[in-house]
């Protein structure tokens, strides 16, 4: 149950901090595969339902964190003014709010089901830990 709400401080952190001069495009760039990341994420948690699929779910948790692990390092070097940070906010943060919806929602499913089969932790904990240092300094 820790990972899983660290996944929750990740979600938050993804969306938070900004890209921090100004690379408007970049900056749209990294935002949009943070955002295919976190759906994508959502989508494996939203899957797991018994052992067979906790099983199926961690080399794709691993392949997630690692693309975000790979933006966050890109994002660290973007810069964004405030106005440009503005914009893109305008542009993409109605669509963003509806992915972190949806991975609410996909994290809400999964831990309904931990609830009743806490034992599926064990399969998929070790592919989660650590993640709420995935995007770090972003």
């Amino acid at each position: 149950m820790k990972q899983l709400k660290a996944t929750l401080v990740l979600a938050v952190a993804l969306f938070l901090g900004g890209c921090g001069g100004s690379d408007y495009e970049a900056a749209e760039a990294v935002n949009r595969e943070i955002m295919k990341n976190m759906q994508a994420m959502g989508d494996v948690m939203g899957s797991i339902t018994d052992e067979a699929s906790a099983k199926a779910a961690v080399p794709k948790l691993g392949e997630i964190r690692a693309s975000m692990r790979d933006a966050a390092n890109r994002a660290k070097g973007v810069k964004i003014n405030a106005a440009d940070e503005k914009a893109l906010e305008a542009k993409i943060g109605a669509e963003r709010a509806k992915v972190m919806q949806s991975f609410m929602q996909s994290r809400a499913k999964l831990d309904a089901v931990l609830e009743k089969n806490p034992e599926l932790m064990d399969i998929i904990g070790p592919a989660l830990d650590g993640m709420e240092n995935d995007m770090k300094g972003v």
